[in-house]
């Protein structure tokens, strides 16, 4: 599958881009967090805090998931909701791009975002107004 994260940083220039990085590890599978990540209410979540892009980190298997829930368009683009969608299973040269980009300090985008992780176990389900929430 071609790496779609890439494409999104380098050809979108908005004037505010906002990321929500979801990373479960380039060895893992957790495919409840990827679902959880693409529901039209966690994405409505993050657009009502001014959110403009995911990328999803989706481990060894993750790819069909994104693209049950989100499918490309003709140029091989997603979004959902309002919300541009990237994802990639594994870069060798690791995250460090896109937790400066969450941080609002890379690679186009200019608000603070957020890094969403697994725990590493199952846990019950949170809300995700009740992960925004301050």
């Amino acid at each position: 599958m071609t790496n779609k994260a890439n494409s999104t940083f380098d050809s979108i220039n908005d004037t505010h881009r906002k990321l929500c990085f979801v990373t479960i590890g380039a060895t893992a599978s957790f495919h409840r967090l990827l679902f959880a990540s693409l529901t039209n209410s966690f994405l409505a979540t993050l657009t009502s805090f001014h959110y403009t892009d995911l990328i999803l980190q989706y481990g060894l298997d993750g790819d069909g998931v994104l693209a049950q829930c989100c499918p490309a368009d003709e140029e091989g683009l997603r979004s959902k909701c309002g919300i541009r969608i990237a994802g990639f299973g594994f870069r060798s040269e690791g995250l460090a791009r896109e937790m400066r980009a969450a941080k609002g300090a890379g690679a186009g985008f200019n608000a603070e975002g957020c890094v969403v992780s697994h725990a590493g176990q199952s846990l019950p389900p949170v809300s995700a107004a009740g992960i925004f929430a301050r």
